[in-house]
């Protein structure tokens, strides 16, 4: 097989968030990671006298975690301040990255609409270090949602 060429990198990866599944704010200035876990699906084993390996099960799928690293700010209408209040109130938070930007035709993943911020707001850091402040936003869904930018 040939090797493959042209795979896209995260360089102009594109972030939004919404509160209402209709309006999106692009927050990409502020993001500088994604990162997905759970979504999979759910698999049991069970062993038998008879056989040596193990007889499989495979169930349903288990909500999805998005998480992105922000660069925080303190500005009232900033992402620090937006979320925050989102979590602290439990209302409808979600996020949609495009890893390629978001052009036309590009995919989109986005969590489902009834989502909601599940860690702690806060920025982090340590006293030796020069890097800028961030902080995360973790949003637990039901699916993560592919779709195309249009």
């Amino acid at each position: 097989m040939a090797q493959i060429t042209g795979v896209e990198s995260w360089v102009d990866a594109s972030v939004w968030y919404s509160t209402n599944d209709t309006d999106w704010t692009d927050i990409s200035g502020y993001c500088a990671g994604v990162s997905i876990s759970g979504g999979g699906r759910i698999t049991g084993e069970a062993y038998t006298f008879e056989g040596d390996k193990a007889i499989l099960g495979f169930g349903k799928r288990p909500p999805v975690e998005l998480t992105i690293n922000a660069a925080y700010t303190e500005g009232a209408a900033d992402l620090f301040a937006v979320a925050r209040t989102a979590a602290e109130d439990k209302t409808q938070f979600q996020l949609r990255f495009s890893p390629e930007g978001g052009d036309t035709a590009e995919f989109i993943f986005s969590t489902y609409s009834d989502s909601r911020i599940i860690n702690e707001i806060v920025p982090v850091g340590t006293a030796d270090s020069a890097d800028p402040a961030f902080f995360e936003i973790t949003v637990r869904s039901r699916e993560l949602i592919k779709g195309s930018a249009t």
